[in-house]
């Protein structure tokens, strides 16, 4: 040390397991945490595709009801409609 200079020495890291009285996590606890975190992701996306497909599926029924149900003049529009819905049950099918 130079004459003059004051320096305190380094404060205990907080972190150091020496210093640790249990208050913070281990490396693995926070992993696991991670992981855990992201399986309830990617169970509450899996359940919310399962319910789009549902309701892709309900509107396919309808709308093969509603084109042979439908005046002449309606069925193109309606059949359209029908081949959008097909396509995007496809779609959302080729996904999970």
């Amino acid at each position: 040390m130079r004459p003059g200079s004051e320096t305190t020495p380094p404060a205990p890291c907080r972190y150091n397991s020496a210093h640790d009285h249990g208050n913070t996590p281990a490396v693995g606890e926070v992993i696991a945490f991670a992981e855990i975190v992201r399986m309830r992701r990617q169970r509450v996306a899996r359940a919310a595709h399962v319910r789009c497909r549902a309701l892709i599926a309900a509107s396919v029924a309808s709308e093969r009801l509603e084109l042979v149900i439908a005046p002449v003049g309606e069925r193109p529009v309606r059949l359209a409609r029908l081949r959008k819905l097909e396509q995007l049950d496809e779609y959302a099918s080729a996904l999970g």
